[in-house]
């Protein structure tokens, strides 16, 4: 089976401020699509930014929240309008949306108050965020939240955590800097605490970017490729090499910077490249290209060649199970601004062999 993506949404993200002073050169650090895909967060300097995808007569987001330190990570529940955000000073915030469409109603700091890498969703209640030193367990109860216990720094010392994921509701990912990652599983004893327990310990190379079920994606910069491996029951087993390059094999390969799977369940992945995404399927072949280039308006060449010249910053791809539509939402960096670029599947079709 194969997806077709067509472009259908553009948006040019600037500061939201009364501030004539404010810094114009900040840049987008993190997006997320709600599971819905109803709102869009972008997280823009020191700013958390809202769009409403429904409203097509939107030229402003929703909500705007003046956070003061930078977004180093978004994601939503998958069932609620609810989006966790992490940031680089910290603290940890929790933003509901209780009257969609129209209000963001409040956001809580959750209690975390150093700086924070990234967050994995467990269930609608428990989150695992990511932290330097070690890895935090969040539970929701009765409106606060609350610390359940959390994991312990790798087994190697002098190492630092790079990243959290989900595996199941009850076992994470956690990946270090010294390319280490380890599966625990979550249990919780007999008064509701956390007793982290060590399942595998993976040898990954580079940075892990995303997971889906038994199935981890890495970017490996110094091979600029990125990486698919299988968990199983002895460790991770290679699935597929994916390169970033151009059109031409002749020359240079691009970077590679971020990835994602796509969902439901991963038998895809959208890599970045220089200039657009890629769509690979799970073997590594290419399937489709996502330019950057703005095929709509009349650009100057320069700003087309400045859209040519960038690689993505930030993605984030979703499937809404009740529209057959998958979403995809990449964020790029241009010289005095940023600019979030949407596609959805428009077709499907079989291919065959």
């Amino acid at each position: 089976m194969v997806l077709i993506w067509k472009e259908s949404d553009r948006f040019q993200i600037e500061p939201f401020t009364a501030d004539s002073n404010h810094d114009t050169t900040c840049t987008i650090n993190s997006i997320s699509l709600s599971s819905d895909a109803h709102y869009l967060a972008i997280g823009y300097g020191t700013q958390l930014q809202i769009w409403d995808l429904v409203d097509k007569t939107a030229v402003a987001p929703k909500a705007n929240v003046e956070i003061n330190t930078t977004t180093n990570f978004a994601t939503w529940f998958s069932k609620s309008p609810r989006l966790v955000t992490a940031h680089d000073e910290g603290p940890v915030y929790v933003f509901t949306i209780e009257n969609p469409g129209v209000d963001i109603a409040y956001h809580r700091d959750i209690g975390v108050e150093k700086p924070a890498t990234s967050i994995a969703i467990l269930d609608e209640r428990t989150m695992a965020v990511a932290l330097t030193e070690f890895v935090q367990i969040q539970w929701l109860d009765e409106g606060r939240w609350k610390t359940l216990g959390q994991i312990s720094p790798s087994l190697n010392e002098g190492t630092s955590v790079r990243s959290v994921h989900t595996i199941t509701q009850n076992r994470v990912l956690v990946s270090y800097s010294d390319e280490q990652a380890i599966i625990w599983q979550i249990t919780r004893d007999s008064v509701g605490y956390v007793e982290p327990q060590v399942l595998n310990v993976l040898s990954l190379p580079g940075l892990v970017v995303d997971s889906i079920g038994n199935r981890i994606l890495c970017t490996d910069h110094a091979s600029r490729t990125y990486k698919s491996f299988k968990i199983g029951a002895d460790g991770v087993e290679p699935q597929a090499i994916l390169s970033p390059r151009t059109r031409d094999v002749y020359k240079t390969p691009q970077p590679a910077s971020t990835a994602t799977f796509l969902p439901p369940y991963g038998n895809a992945i959208i890599g970045g490249g220089v200039g657009q995404l890629i769509l690979f399927d799970d073997q590594g072949n290419r399937l489709q290209n996502l330019s950057f280039k703005d095929e709509s308006e009349q650009r100057s060449m320069v700003e087309q060649a400045n859209r040519a010249c960038v690689a993505p910053q930030s993605i984030s791809c979703i499937y809404v199970n009740d529209t057959d539509t998958g979403f995809l939402a990449s964020a790029i960096n241009l010289d005095n601004r940023g600019e979030v670029i949407i596609w959805r599947t428009k077709e499907m079709f079989y291919l065959y062999l």
